[in-house]
């Protein structure tokens, strides 16, 4: 009997490494992580396969990816017949949209998008902190929830796992409808952990968005003035492609696909808002491909003026990595603003070896020493982006993440001179770092992609 036991034991192990390694080949990663979690699963399977289960799984769901009435390919440039290809939301013109550079204004942006809604308040973030700001859009929540409008927040479990559960009680007994995303605990059909919902947003009555890389916080928004405030971006808009983040909203919201809106959404009846041309680019699981990092590579490749790139933690996949290196050994100007000392001590070191290898091919390094820089900005030639992507292999290929593309002048202008404005006033060049950091930040680098 204890012989039976055993081979039916060893065979089901087998069987089991066999197939996890399968699904490990199938995933989009690099060589090296391939090869990691392959040696994993081969050692010790009992450890590597609830790990891999949890952490290494990029799950794509059964869900149409957010088109809104993409428009046919003819006609278009290739930029735009390539997100059309990854079946990425239509470009949309007769937007206005409104950066929103210093937490203050953020924070009254956000407040007053609120005290405007008279039907419905759709609320989307990473992280919700009991504090000061975290308290103060709970209770604005809770009042419009009495007067009768439909509030809907949805928080990612990791990023709000510390939140301010006695006000969002008070939400939820008023009306509110308050959702944790990817719950620790959920069914076999659930989100993995690895996938965090990293989006940020704020509609009201479908019509009005507040958006970018703020979180809702005293640290984002601005507190009484003893707190930290972090160097950051949002932005307002309004037009018809906040369509386009009312239904990515809802393919989160209910988990179980959208339909495409047509014209005379009632959030965004017909007539011009603004003059800006934007173009939403969704990442995550609920799309059909990499849309944001396979553009990215794409146009470093054929960049002939500048890269600028503003993020809070450096950690490019080797697509992106050789791209950008290739880019400015061609000639490029590549700049690259970051945090002096970021939030995460493991993402500084990783991004060590990293930033040396660009100082050595002449890169522009601005380091941030103002606090914490967590904006996230991207500039390749006339191609601008903002959002919530950080420029990381998480954020590019397992998050869910939502960035914009400026497509016309004013709003181009406004991200590019806010760069050039953080970055006049930043020291350059890596860090220094003596040998025993430096060997730490080699073996930190090759975890980076699940930092």
């Amino acid at each position: 009997m204890n012989f039976v036991s055993t081979h039916f034991i060893v065979v089901a192990v087998a069987v089991a490494v066999v197939g996890f390694a399968g699904v490990i080949l199938q995933q989009r990663r690099s060589p090296q992580s391939t090869a990691a979690w392959l040696l994993f699963v081969i050692l010790v399977p009992y450890l590597a396969i609830p790990a891999f289960v949890a952490f290494g799984i990029r799950w794509r769901h059964g869900r149409e990816p957010i088109t809104s009435g993409a428009p046919e390919h003819e006609g278009r440039d290739d930029v735009a017949r390539m997100l059309s290809r990854y079946r990425a939301p239509a470009r949309t013109t007769g937007n206005a949209f409104r950066l929103l550079t210093e937490a203050e204004e953020a924070r009254h942006a956000l407040m007053d998008l609120i005290e405007s809604a008279e039907r419905e308040i759709c609320i989307m973030v990473y992280a919700l902190r009991p504090d000061a700001r975290g308290e103060e859009v709970c209770a604005a929540l809770t009042r419009k929830a009495e007067a009768g409008v439909r509030v809907r927040l949805q928080l990612d479990a990791i990023g709000a796992f510390i939140r301010p559960r006695k006000a969002l009680r008070a939400l939820g007994r008023a009306g509110g409808e308050v959702r944790i995303f990817a719950p620790f605990l959920h069914g076999p059909l659930g989100e993995p952990v690895n996938q965090r919902n990293h989006r940020k947003m704020a509609i009201a009555d479908g019509a009005r968005l507040w958006a970018g890389g703020r979180n809702i916080g005293c640290e984002y928004l601005g507190g009484d003035g003893t707190e930290d405030v972090w160097r950051d971006l949002s932005f307002t808009a309004e037009g018809p492609m906040v369509d386009q983040w009312m239904l990515m909203f809802e393919s989160l919201w209910d988990g179980d696909g959208h339909e495409e809106l047509t014209e005379g959404h009632p959030g965004n009846p017909e007539g011009s808002a603004g003059t800006a041309e934007l173009q939403l680019i969704p990442e995550g699981a609920d799309q059909s491909g990499d849309a944001l990092h396979d553009l990215c590579v794409t146009l470093m490749y054929r960049a002939t003026g500048r890269i600028w790139i503003a993020t809070p933690y450096f950690l490019p996949t080797d697509p992106l990595w050789e791209a950008l290196r290739i880019a400015r050994r061609r000639g490029v100007d590549v700049r690259l603003l970051i945090p002096g000392t970021s939030n995460q001590i493991m993402a500084d070191l990783a991004r060590g070896s990293y930033l040396r290898d660009l100082e050595e091919i002449d890169t522009a390094i601005y380091r941030y020493e103002g606090g914490m820089l967590h904006a996230k900005v991207i500039v390749i030639d006339d191609d601008v982006f903002v959002g919530s992507a950080n420029f990381d292999g998480r954020s590019m290929l397992l998050n869910y993440e939502a960035m914009v593309m400026c497509c016309s002048e004013p709003e181009r202008a406004a991200l590019t001179g806010w760069f050039e404005t953080v970055a006049a006033g930043c020291p350059t060049g890596a860090p220094h770092s003596g040998l025993l950091r430096r060997g730490a930040e080699r073996l930190f680098r090759l975890i980076g992609p699940v930092l």
